[in-house]
């Protein structure tokens, strides 16, 4: 695999899993049947499982096949957005480059970006970046930066240096309001699982014990 690992790994397991609960419940479940006998909210932020539930869906796949589609779009996803992103620097001559690079050092992706779910969200990163630096399209930036946090919230920390990093390439107050829609937009995605469930828990420290709370 070029940008991830396989789906046997401890969180493709994990998110995969979490998939086919999606898919079998036909919709968000109030409870995950397979972790802490059954006891645990499906508090996760859905925005993975919804998508590649729809691609389940769509084409009637299931388990490993659907997981090797989904990696496939995620990968093809990734490759566009590296484009789009290098043209909207001024730099698309360099995209071969920038690809060899990339396949060169793929075993750092095995890490930084291994399962499908990092890398989609990764990519739509890198798409409101491009966004916000060709076209000054703050509002569209901020609503695709939204939902590439609604499948891996963490990646709007990476936002901020980035943006900074080209900070010549658009005003600061740009910025701003691309990184307050995006936010406003995750809040908006995420609203109803928050009504129900509260905020994300990996554990039931109440009731497990604190160690299975890390």
């Amino acid at each position: 695999h070029f940008f991830t690992a396989t789906n046997l790994t401890s969180f493709n397991s994990f998110y995969e899993r979490s998939t086919e609960v999606v898919v079998q419940n036909n919709g968000l479940p109030l409870k995950d049947p397979l972790s802490y006998l059954g006891n645990r909210d499906f508090a996760f932020i859905p925005g993975y499982f919804m998508l590649e539930g729809s691609f389940s869906f769509l084409t009637g796949l299931n388990s490993s096949a659907l997981f090797a589609f989904t990696l496939a779009f995620a990968s093809l996803l990734f490759v566009f957005a590296v484009y789009f992103l290098l043209d909207a620097l001024g730099l698309k001559k360099r995209f071969g480059l920038a690809f060899i690079l990339i396949a060169a050092n793929a075993f750092i992706f095995n890490f930084l970006i291994f399962t499908p779910r990092h890398l989609i969200s990764f990519s739509l990163l890198l798409i409101a970046f491009a966004i916000l630096a060709k076209y000054k399209n703050w509002f569209f930036s901020g609503i695709i930066l939204g939902i590439a946090a609604f499948i891996q919230a963490p990646l709007l920390l990476i936002f901020i240096p980035l943006c900074f990093f080209a900070s010549r390439e658009f005003e600061f107050k740009q910025f701003l309001k691309s990184l307050v829609t995006g936010l406003v937009a995750f809040g908006i995605l995420f609203l109803p699982n928050f009504l129900r469930f509260g905020l994300p828990s990996f554990a039931m420290p109440e009731d497990w014990g604190y160690l299975l709370s890390l």
